[in-house]
């Protein structure tokens, strides 16, 4: 990054603390959904990618539903949904401790059936008898599992984790640029938007840049905030998309006791690095939902729940804002998934209502493409 040691490490914590904290309680809050018995260590892991991958987009979505970036107007939408998801992460806390109404039975009797396809013999008899449901009736089994998997970590996983994020952040020590070519075009786009609040191309020149805009937006909003440059602000905001990634994985894999493994194979693999290297942050950004996916999808059909399915549908039409790439893998990762739970039997209700979710969600996000962009393909000059 440009400037000083200490004004590049004042960058970096600046930054960092902008993009994480300005998505940590929804952050917070869709780990209670997707994974309520995550420690403290486990959240640790989870919280950067996922905090990154709402403020993506917020951000994102916030420039092609109104064609205009405004830092004020984003901080602000940030603010809500952070307001929105501590009341929401409140009321979910809530132990409940009266008689159930005979609708509320109902209705949780019914959530059973969607997710197991048919309710159990005893705990029918239990909710009928009792007038009362345990909606987990093995959550003391559940809690010591957890335990368990959380006991049995690699010894070397903090060092690992320590590591891998000193991988992803020392480039912004190392260099004054990001290396290849990509982010030029990145840094022209997000500094468009910081001043002039679109994508137009400057006088003399007519038309406008058609990409992606969440990286792009959410760059300007660091180079708006911090005040720091748009090639800098590209970089940082790159790097610490390498950084939540691997942490994110590694949390995701920490449920059946593998992210050390995990991490380690992902340090092997040479192409995620070489993106970033690249500077093909977008693609490596994008990776991000693969989080929330494998949060989804890698878990037992009767612990899935239908706010589990829309976070997946949200979260594939978020990283289609950031690049297509993530959006395809979570594409191919939920037909994989479909296939394998043989989709369309009468007991996979919940596999059916996942697709369907899916597929109403890529439709709208299709119809977007179609009818905002791609008019502007046939009749304006478009630079992309």
């Amino acid at each position: 990054m440009e400037g000083e040691f200490a004004t590049v490490l004042w960058h970096l914590v600046a930054g960092a603390t902008l993009l994480f904290g300005s998505g940590l309680f929804p952050g917070l809050f869709i780990i209670k959904i997707l994974d309520p018995l995550a420690d403290t260590f486990r959240k640790v892991m989870l919280l950067p990618a996922i905090s990154l991958l709402v403020v993506f987009g917020i951000s994102g979505w916030m420039v092609v539903i109104t064609g205009k970036f405004d830092s004020a107007t984003l901080m602000l939408l940030l603010i809500i949904a952070n307001c929105i998801a501590v009341v929401f992460h409140w009321k979910r806390d809530v132990i409940r401790v009266r008689r159930l109404t005979q609708w509320e039975l109902m209705e949780e009797r019914a959530d059973l059936i969607e997710s197991e396809g048919e309710l159990p013999k005893a705990i029918e008899t239990e909710s009928l008898n009792g007038e009362t449901t345990e909606l987990e009736e093995d959550i003391e089994d559940k809690k010591n599992l957890a335990i368990d998997l959380a006991s049995s970590r690699s010894w070397w996983l903090p060092l690992a984790l320590a590591t891998a994020a000193l991988l992803s952040l020392l480039p912004l020590l190392l260099f004054e640029y990001p290396n290849g070519v990509d982010w030029i075009g990145f840094s022209t786009l997000s500094h468009r938007l910081a001043t002039s609040g679109d994508l137009s191309l400057p006088a003399i020149s007519e038309g406008n840049w058609t990409y992606p805009p969440a990286l792009p937006a959410t760059a300007a909003l660091l180079e708006s905030v911090i005040g720091i440059s748009p090639a800098s602000a590209i970089h940082l905001v790159g790097q610490l998309s390498l950084f939540a990634l691997l942490w994110g994985i590694a949390g995701a894999a920490d449920r059946w006791g593998a992210s050390g493994p995990t991490l380690l194979c992902l340090a092997l693999v040479p192409a995620l690095f070489v993106k970033a290297h690249d500077s093909g942050y977008p693609t490596v950004a994008s990776q991000l939902g693969l989080v929330i996916g494998l949060l989804v999808l890698l878990r037992p059909i009767a612990e899935r729940r239908r706010g589990q399915d829309i976070l997946f549908a949200i979260c594939v039409i978020t990283t289609g804002a950031i690049h297509p790439t993530g959006a395809l893998y979570l594409g191919t990762l939920l037909g994989a998934y479909l296939i394998t739970h043989r989709f369309g039997m009468r007991r996979q209700i919940a596999v059916s209502r996942l697709a369907l979710t899916s597929t109403v969600i890529l439709s709208i996000a299709a119809y977007i493409v179609l009818v905002t962009f791609a008019p502007r393909l046939l009749s304006e000059p478009v630079f992309s």
